[in-house]
């Protein structure tokens, strides 16, 4: 399950729309993402939400450094995200590869694109 959390955690610091915007589209995403993996979870595994000061640098970093492709890509890992089960004992193996599943779209993303995405990590 570390795997996941993992996953999750590099996503939420690496993923990120417009509307709302994609990177608070994506903390909420991926927030919710935790409590589903939560009956999963191993010992001492951790989520840290990212502050309002890495989302806004994030959302300013995105703007420039993604094209419209990236946040299509980008808008449908959140879907994707937003829309993985909860995960159960009995689910588990399911659960990390529907969760892996979610970033397959990415690997046409831009680097510059996830560069600027990568705000939402730890400093």
């Amino acid at each position: 399950m570390k795997k996941i959390f993992g996953v999750v955690a590099i996503t939420a610091m690496t993923l990120v729309g417009c509307g709302k915007n994609i990177c608070d589209e994506y903390v909420d995403a991926a927030d919710g993402a935790q409590t589903k993996a939560k009956a999963c979870a191993e010992a001492g595994e951790t989520y840290t939400k990212p502050t309002a000061a890495m989302i806004n640098q994030c959302n300013e970093a995105t703007e420039t450094s993604c094209t419209d492709s990236d946040k299509k890509a980008l808008e449908s890992a959140v879907d994707c995200i937003d829309g993985l089960p909860t995960c159960t004992a009995a689910t588990k193996d399911d659960f990390e590869r529907k969760t892996l599943a979610c970033f397959v779209g990415l690997i046409g993303v831009s680097e510059g694109c996830l560069n600027a995405l990568g705000s939402l990590g730890p400093s």
